[in-house]
């Protein structure tokens, strides 16, 4: 039953968004189209929008490198670091997001993903030990909170770039509009003033 749950969840769905994304590949602009697909392709470029599955299908190749493989060998970090490599090429050759944003977010949250698990991976590696690589790397305390104090505040800047970039479009219409309230009410006092100089002047 676990294997019909890992077929249908992993490589189901994927295939499902693949099929429907390539079958409504001449339609993508129309609305209806957009209404009950376009959360997987509107913030792309319009020759882009397959991207979605490439994301995703990098993200499924992870989980299974990680899951299948030994934590404890070095074919491990080297297949992650080049799948993470070639992801950061290939988004760097074809930006494909319509936002400048999003596409230098994207290529940041590639590479603080790779330092993280980098940083993890040392973390459990003795390289002075050349039998084994399982043992974890006890030589320094401090050197392992020192790492693990960067990847949180590396992560964490990035979370605060990210909030910053997706409210920002609300601070600007907040911004704009107390601006447009406050002339507004500036300008109802100044004729208010006005109409009075203008009733004293006329008594």
């Amino acid at each position: 039953m676990s294997f019909v749950g890992i077929g249908v969840y992993v490589l189901g769905i994927p295939a499902l968004f693949g099929w429907l994304l390539w079958s409504y590949r001449a339609r993508v602009e129309e609305i209806r189209v957009r209404y009950w697909l376009g959360n997987l392709y509107y913030c792309y470029k319009r020759k882009f929008f397959w991207f979605e599955m490439l994301i995703l299908v990098r993200r499924l190749l992870l989980a299974t490198l990680i899951s299948v493989l030994p934590s404890d060998g070095i074919l491990l970090p080297i297949l992650v670091l080049t799948a993470f490599s070639v992801s950061l090429l290939i988004h760097l050759w074809l930006h494909p997001f319509t936002s400048r944003a999003d596409n230098w977010l994207e290529a940041i949250s590639i590479v603080t993903t790779a330092l993280t698990f980098i940083a993890q991976y040392l973390m459990f590696i003795d390289p002075t030990d050349n039998d084994s690589f399982s043992d974890s790397w006890g030589e320094s305390s401090s050197l392992h909170d020192g790492i693990i104090g960067a990847v949180v505040a590396t992560n964490f800047a990035l979370l605060l770039v990210m909030l910053g970039v997706l409210l920002w479009p609300l601070f600007k219409w907040v911004g704009r509009n107390s601006r447009l309230l406050w002339r507004l009410r500036r300008g109802r006092n100044l004729h208010s003033i006005r109409h009075r100089m203008r009733s004293m002047i006329l008594d």
